[in-house]
């Protein structure tokens, strides 16, 4: 059995008159990338980055993607001295034809951001419930609610099917009976022009849940408060509070060998994708974004990739927005 991405993009200014960011979607191979802020030439960055991930020969593995794409932008700077210092995140995700069969493999970069949202599960068996009269009543067979995913492969794993769809973007927002929100805003980059400073109590992504619905985030922001944190040097408390927690310490362009963050999983078909730049979720919580991929389950992916930028301009978003919405299909 062949397999292939089902994938759009989907791109706004935001608050800014010019747009740093770009993303390609092909049948195997996505790409995301956000130039730097503060930074020159961040649209150039991005631009030459994505495009020299996408035009590696078919089958290349990730970490070699990033490769080429560091290269390509270092080499454009060294051709363009007025562009020197340029940098921007990455994300790529590759479905690969392997051994073992078909995989999704990725490298994150940067702190952009890559979403894995695990196939739906074909209705449930109905059990017959015999009533005075000579009609009977089908009703579901309860299911006990699902643990937290502890493996990627669990998070995998189909689950029960969806609640209606939600007639409108307002809908799916609305909390259900007796839900909790428990993920805060992620906190916003302090480097990004314009962008307003964080709340001292918020907490780095690391220390918040980044898993709802099944919804698993791969990877962390490579920020110098989650690399310090990860590494045991700050306190959560800390690590907010740092004056410099949002300067990006890893991105494509600052050295001469970039080190992403690599991931592999088994490809199921059903299962979706987003990658987004960051402005998605400066103007969106974590919580949102997960109810609005959940809610918005069964429509197409470029309609997905639609309604996701169209809700964080509505939210005022301040930066540019870009993702990539895509579904491995069999074929």
């Amino acid at each position: 059995m062949d397999m292939r991405f089902a994938a759009a993009t989907c791109t706004a200014l935001g608050a800014r008159e010019t747009n740093e960011d770009s993303a390609a979607a092909g049948s195997h191979v996505l790409a995301l990338a956000d130039g730097v802020g503060g930074a020159p030439a961040g649209e150039v960055a991005s631009a030459v980055a994505v495009t020299a991930a996408v035009g590696a020969p078919a089958g290349t593995p990730p970490q070699e993607l990033v490769r080429a794409a560091n290269q390509a932008v270092r080499a454009h700077a060294r051709a363009h001295p007025e562009t020197e210092g340029m940098a921007a995140t990455l994300e790529v995700v590759a479905l690969v034809r392997t051994a073992a069969g078909w995989a999704v493999q990725g490298a994150h970069l940067g702190d952009s951001t890559t979403l894995v949202q695990p196939p739906p599960r074909e209705e449930p068996p109905t059990a017959a419930i015999p009533v005075q009269s000579q009609t009977t009543t089908e009703l579901p067979v309860p299911e006990p609610a699902p643990d937290r995913p502890l493996s990627i492969g669990d998070a995998l794993t189909p689950r029960p099917a969806q609640a209606p769809r939600a007639s409108s973007i307002e809908d799916a927002l609305a909390p259900a009976p007796g839900a909790v929100d428990a993920q805060a805003r992620p906190p916003i980059p302090a480097q990004r022009p314009g962008a307003e400073e964080v709340d001292a109590d918020d907490l780095p992504t690391a220390a918040i849940p980044v898993q709802s619905f099944g919804i698993v985030r791969m990877g962390r922001p490579h920020t110098l408060a989650e690399e310090m944190l990860a590494a045991g040097l700050l306190s959560q408390e800390e690590a907010a509070k740092h004056p410099n927690r949002s300067a990006l310490m890893r991105a494509i362009g600052l050295e001469a060998e970039a080190v992403p963050e690599l991931w592999s999983h088994a490809a199921v078909v059903g299962t979706r994708y987003l990658l987004s730049s960051d402005g998605l979720f400066d103007a969106l919580s974590t919580t949102t974004v997960h109810k609005l991929l959940e809610s918005f389950r069964a429509d197409a992916p470029e309609d997905v990739a639609r309604m996701l930028v169209e809700s964080a301009c509505a939210a005022g978003a301040r930066d540019n927005v870009t993702v990539v919405v895509a579904e491995v299909v069999a074929e």
